[in-house]
């Protein structure tokens, strides 16, 4: 089974050979060698363009979803990397990832702008003062 290249722009405008030099394995602490750090690094960028929020979202759509494991760059003998610590809330989100102002007040959704292809939120009554 080969990739389908879906992501192949974003990963060819992306300069990984330096940002994998700062990040590969230089002792033999830590993670696990057999990782595939170069598909790990091309995961961590496409989970943004897929609205994937947290790397534990990210780990288990690469358990569960063997295209787009494909897609990021992993083979199917690669193993998944797993998450080395406890990750927090996301910052800056509410429990349905909706923005939320530095009081937490949740942003509501507004729609879809078709102009730049992303959601549309409105600031809550309570943050007329955050502004």
């Amino acid at each position: 089974m080969e990739p389908t290249h879906r992501y192949e722009e974003i990963i060819s405008a992306i300069d990984l050979d330096a940002i994998y030099h700062d990040v590969t394995k230089k002792t033999r602490l830590g993670a696990p060698e057999e990782l595939n750090y170069a598909a790990l690094l091309i995961s961590v960028f496409i989970r943004y363009v897929e609205r994937i929020p947290t790397i534990k979202h990210l780990i288990e759509r690469l358990d569960v979803d063997l295209n787009f494991k494909l897609n990021c760059g992993f083979l199917v003998s690669d193993k998944t990397p797993s998450q080395e610590k406890n990750q927090g809330e996301p910052i800056g989100f509410d429990k349905h990832f909706a923005p939320t102002c530095f009081r937490e007040y949740s942003s509501r959704y507004d729609g879809f702008d078709a102009k730049y292809e992303t959601l549309k939120y409105t600031s809550p009554k309570e943050c007329a003062e955050c502004l």
